[in-house]
C-alpha cells in the first residue's frame, strides 16, 4: 500500500478499502449471479497492512462489512433468492464477522459472501421460470450425486439426443450441460467440505470424481478457491 493509500486508510478505516466503485462492481455481480466478475471485483480490494490495523479500525470494519452483507443479501432477494434463505446466510455471516479478531478473518468471511451469494442467484436463475427438460436435469442430477454422470447419458435417460438437450440447456440457461453437472457437485461437496472431517480425495471419489486433481481444479473454477483452502476458510471462522 502507497504512503498516500494508507494515509486515507488511517482517516477511514476499511471504508476505503471497500471503496464504493468495488462495492459496485460486487453488487452489480451478485444481481446477475456472475461468479467470475464477482471474484474479479473482490481481487481490486487493496487491503491495508495488518500492522495499520487498531481496535478503532477493526469495529469500523466489522461495521462496514456488516452493512455490506446486508446490501448483498437483499440485492439477492430481488434476484430472486428466497428470503428466508438469502436472511438465514446474511445473519450467519453477521454473527460471524462480530466474532472476527483480525482482518484476515474479515478478508475471508467478505470473498465469502460475495461469492456464495453470487452462487445463490446463479442457481435461482437456472430454474426460474425454465422449461421442464431443464428442472428435470436438476433433479436427474440430485438423485445421481453419488456417480459419474455424463451429459450422453443423462440424455438419453431424459429422453433428448445429447446434442439437443445440450442446445436448449444452454439457450435456457447460458451454461453448458457439464458446466452444471460439475457446479452441482462442488455445492454437494462444499457442504461435505465445510461439515465434515472426510479427506478430500474421499469426497472427490464420493461425487463421482476418481481423479482428486480434476476436482481440485473443477472446484476452483466454480468457488475461487481450492478444496483445502475452503476448508480452511471456513474452520477459520467456525461455518
Amino acid at each position: 500500500m502507497s504512503t498516500e493509500n494508507a494515509e486515507n486508510f488511517n482517516r477511514f478505516p476499511f471504508r476505503y478499502a471497500l471503496r464504493p466503485d468495488i462495492e459496485r462492481k460486487i453488487i452489480d455481480a451478485v444481481k446477475s449471479g456472475a461468479v467470475g466478475d464477482t471474484r474479479d471485483a473482490l481481487s481490486e480490494i487493496e487491503y491495508p497492512p495488518e500492522r495499520l490495523w487498531t481496535a478503532r479500525h477493526m469495529r469500523d470494519a466489522q461495521d462496514t462489512v456488516i452493512t455490506f452483507i446486508s446490501i448483498l443479501s437483499y440485492t439477492a432477494i430481488e434476484a430472486g433468492v428466497e428470503r428466508n434463505e438469502a436472511s438465514g446466510m446474511a445473519d450467519r455471516y453477521i454473527r460471524e464477522v462480530r466474532k472476527a479478531k483480525t482482518s484476515d478473518s474479515l478478508k475471508v468471511l467478505i470473498n465469502l459472501a460475495a461469492l456464495n451469494f453470487t452462487l445463490k442467484v446463479g442457481n435461482s436463475f437456472l430454474l426460474k421460470d425454465k422449461p421442464e427438460a431443464v428442472k428435470a436435469v436438476a433433479a436427474y442430477i440430485d438423485d445421481h450425486k453419488f456417480e459419474k454422470i455424463r451429459a450422453g447419458e443423462l440424455s438419453k435417460e431424459l429422453g433428448y439426443s445429447e446434442n439437443g438437450l445440450s442446445v436448449l440447456f444452454r439457450r435456457q440457461t447460458g451454461m453448458t450441460l457439464t458446466d452444471y453437472i460439475h457446479r452441482k457437485k462442488v455445492d454437494y461437496a462444499a457442504k461435505e467440505l465445510s461439515g465434515t472431517d472426510i479427506r478430500i480425495g474421499e469426497i472427490a471419489q464420493k461425487y463421482g470424481y476418481s481423479n482428486r486433481k480434476y476436482f481440485e481444479i473443477i472446484f476452483r473454477k466454480i468457488r475461487g478457491m481450492t478444496p483445502s483452502e475452503f476448508r480452511d476458510s471456513m474452520r477459520r471462522n467456525q461455518f
